[in-house]
């Protein structure tokens, strides 16, 4: 029987019927978007902080929706008609709970959950791409890793896929253990643990504690693939035995031996035996790969269709995303940012562009650090000049109130000229930044997904062929009073 049959609902969710509809009416999932087609699914009405699933039931029920979920009491004449309506407690927990239950109807579907500070929506990819050739499965779409993208992955799932990709992610203590108590992966990935999200988890020990709290819920026969480049996920041993890890280390179980670039493909090498190709750059890139051949070697997926799989990989948008401006060559690594994934961009960046005329950083915040925010972005600074000494930089352009901190330190053992700094990306500022560029330039853009330094991207696409460069593209800076500076296009 389905599992969404009108008796089941109403035990799983522990609501009420406030309309309830015949026995036999199909009820095939379910939507929290209004403006899908919702043809014989549930809408359940969630709320959130800028808006309200209440005040689209109407629209909700136009676009098919067989059965409302409320949780607030709403006078039933003022309901849509011949719709089914559920009341519940908390709409946005009933949305676990469906997921919770639905999991284990999943007989046939192997889950594997993917958290980590960075790299997860990507390794997550990865792992889809080495299996799909042989596997019938699903991943999550976009970064669907909260409360809400959690359990909308498990509910999308079909029960005879095979496997099923599920990203988890955190801002605050005990996220990872609800949600993974939900998923009860039978792999968990941790890619890595870092600096990000600090403002909500306290120190990196804390955030390598929230990460591998993940392990709490694998499954009895399941497996952890952890990376063992990460001193602060070795503990994970002493609570969970069966793990298999990957890294640049010695020690690590599947190691990455060497990898590099062939002219058209970017390859790498795992315990010096085996080599794989990838579309995607970079050392960090190479890892996240390494942890999706653990997952299909765990599955004895024929490493020739884990080869196939991982060269057709599909980069997820604006994650180190080359877009070609003209003679310009703009990487869009604008969808989020903390000091590993910062880190990772800028030697991937001066790794692919050893030979350009010009290397140019336009860098946003990096948010969610609380407290050591002035202090990493101060050390953002130590490492864009170490990066200078072994590949010259010749612009940075920063853009919001922490790299401001930067800015400082970078101005004071630089040449003035050399950084460019915005408070907000208005649009001013916009045409600062477009100005300051050359047109054969290699440039790469990161930061925060708030930050919107995408808006930059956008606007050089935009305006190809238009843009007024200067000769120089330098900023003349004019101290004020107090030691503020203003900027100018000379």
């Amino acid at each position: 029987m389905s599992f969404y049959f009108i008796d089941n609902m109403r035990a799983v969710t522990a609501g009420r019927w406030v309309r309830k509809i015949p026995e036999d009416y199909r009820i095939l999932g379910l939507g929290i978007d209004s403006r899908e087609d919702l043809f014989e699914r549930m809408f359940v009405a969630i709320r959130g902080e800028n808006f309200d699933g209440h005040d689209f039931l109407h629209e909700a029920a136009e676009n098919g929706a067989s059965v409302l979920v409320i949780d607030r009491a709403i006078p039933e004449e003022e309901l849509p008609n011949d719709v089914g309506i559920l009341q519940v407690r908390d709409s946005r927990d009933t949305l676990k709970r469906l997921a919770r239950a639905y999991r284990q109807q999943l007989k046939l579907t192997k889950v594997i959950a993917v958290t980590g500070t960075a790299g997860k929506t990507t390794t997550k990819e990865l792992v889809a791409a080495a299996l799909s050739p042989s596997m019938r499965g699903r991943t999550a779409p976009k970064s669907f890793n909260n409360d809400i993208g959690v359990p909308l992955t498990i509910l999308s799932a079909d029960p005879s896929d095979q496997f099923l990709v599920v990203e988890i992610g955190t801002s605050g203590p005990g996220e990872i253990d609800e949600l993974a108590r939900i998923a009860e992966p039978d792999i968990a990935i941790i890619t890595n643990v870092g600096h990000g999200h600090l403002a909500g988890l306290g120190t990196p020990e804390d955030v390598a504690r929230e990460k591998m709290s993940i392990l709490n819920h694998v499954r009895r026969t399941g497996m952890a693939v952890i990376n063992a480049d990460i001193p602060l996920l070795r503990s994970a041993s002493s609570f969970f035995k069966n793990i298999v890890t990957f890294g640049e280390s010695p020690e690590a179980d599947i190691r990455v031996s060497d990898r590099g670039f062939d002219g058209t493909h970017w390859w790498f090498d795992l315990n010096g035996r085996q080599r794989y190709k990838i579309p995607l750059p970079g050392r960090h890139n190479a890892l996240n790969a390494a942890a999706a051949v653990a997952v299909a070697r765990r599955f004895g997926v024929n490493d020739v269709l884990v080869s196939r799989g991982l060269s057709e990989t599909a980069a997820p948008p604006m994650r180190l995303t080359l877009e070609d401006v003209g003679s310009m060559r703009v990487y869009n690594d604008a969808y989020n940012a903390n000091p590993e994934s910062m880190i990772a961009a800028l030697e991937t960046f001066l790794e692919l562009e050893y030979g350009a005329q010009r290397r140019v950083l336009i860098l946003g915040d990096m948010l969610e650090l609380g407290k050591a925010g002035p202090e990493l972005h101060r050390h953002l600074a130590d490492l864009i000049i170490e990066a200078d000494r072994r590949s010259t930089i010749d612009r940075v352009v920063l853009i919001g109130e922490l790299t401001t901190h930067t800015a400082t330190v970078l101005r004071q053992r630089w040449d003035r000229k050399r950084v460019t700094k915005r408070v907000k990306l208005t649009p001013s500022a916009i045409e600062v930044v477009l100005k300051v560029l050359n047109p054969t330039d290699a440039v790469l853009v990161k930061g925060s997904r708030r930050i919107g330094l995408e808006r930059i991207v956008n606007a050089l696409i935009d305006q190809r062929g238009d843009i007024e460069y200067d000769d120089d593209g330098t900023v003349e800076v004019e101290t004020l009073a107090g030691g503020a500076t203003i900027e100018r296009l000379r």
